[in-house]
């Protein structure tokens, strides 16, 4: 009992400082014109602080987004830094809401207050706040609202601020299931989680809203704050929030995979042309043998009354001749 009236005591005190509480602040340009779609997780998220593939999309904020309220004047520059270089995460399933963020925390981000979780706000934390549509519409405080950090020690520290009218707050074991970090250094990596059965009174579906701020509290003695939207730090006023409509999964391209291309079409071998046969070698002419003229007989003594005959053998003798002569070309 003494806990609860105390966290109630210190709720009081943090809404009754109000904006007017911060040495600097700066107001957000977009209050109550700040809309984020948010697809469905492809593969539900694992509060281990790492942010892996298909688990959330990547949102895109605007400067006009967000607001600054620092205690001390000289770090406004590293609160409106974070505001330009946080990276922003959300999704959603049948049974959560998600966020997670990758920044840089200038001053580091270890929570001193382990054993005083309801002033984390003034070190090294998030707090987180979910509303209904119908609280951003009408302005109301009704809302869940928790803070989370981390000890030097690994240990989780945390709080939920604020239970919505007609439920309950969670249990310590379920709270520290909601949220992990993972920092090195001066670089953080937040995961956060809260069940639909927290603030609805049903889980919410493709198409809905909520209203949604994030405060990065990352003074390193005392509060400095940059924060999404609004309707947590400076003031509890849920119009301030930011409205979430609730978009499918996105679709996953997958690349069809590689196939070896086909081998190049090898022409088939042309017919081997016929073999050149070499024209036969041309016969040589061989010379019909000449028979060797026979020896002219001797011719009988001319006869007169045989005149005749010895015109046919001179004729003879004459072609003979001739036949020898071509033959030698």
């Amino acid at each position: 009992m003494k806990r609860y009236l105390s966290l109630a005591i210190v709720a009081l005190m943090v809404a009754a400082l109000g904006v007017s509480a911060y040495a600097s602040t700066t107001e957000a340009d977009n209050w109550g014109n700040i809309f984020y779609d948010v697809p469905k997780a492809n593969v539900t998220p694992v509060m281990d602080g790492v942010i892996s593939a298909g688990e959330y999309s990547e949102i895109t904020t605007a400067p006009g987004d967000w607001c600054i309220g620092c205690s001390d004047d000289d770090w406004d520059d590293e609160a409106l830094a974070l505001t330009t270089s946080a990276k922003i995460y959300m999704s959603w399933d049948e049974n959560y809401i998600y966020y997670a963020s990758e920044f840089v925390a200038p001053f580091g981000f270890y929570c001193p207050y382990e054993d005083d979780p309801g002033s984390i706000w003034n070190a090294g934390c998030i707090q987180m706040d979910y509303c209904l549509m119908e609280s951003h519409n009408d302005a109301l405080e009704n809302r869940f609202e928790d803070g989370v950090g981390k000890a030097e020690n690994g240990n989780k520290v945390f709080i939920q601020y604020t239970t919505p009218e007609d439920f309950e707050s969670l249990d310590d074991d379920t709270l520290a299931g909601l949220f992990d970090f993972t920092i090195n250094g001066n670089n953080v990596v937040f995961e956060h989680r809260v069940p639909w059965s927290a603030f609805a009174p049903a889980a919410f579906a493709e198409g809905q809203q909520y209203g949604l701020c994030a405060v990065y509290s990352i003074g390193p003695d005392s509060y400095c704050h940059a924060q999404l939207a609004g309707g947590c730090s400076g003031g509890k006023d849920q119009s301030r929030t930011a409205v979430i409509t609730l978009k499918p999964a996105p679709v996953i391209e997958t690349e069809a995979p590689e196939t070896e291309a086909p081998a190049p079409e090898t022409e088939a071998p042309a017919a081997a042309a016929p073999a050149e046969t070499a024209a036969p070698a041309p016969v040589a002419e061989t010379a019909a043998p000449v028979a060797a003229a026979a020896p002219a007989a001797a011719a009988p003594a001319a006869q007169t009354g045989d005149t005749a005959a010895i015109v046919v053998l001179a004729a003879v003798a004459a072609i003979g001749t001739a036949v020898v002569v071509a033959k030698k070309h």
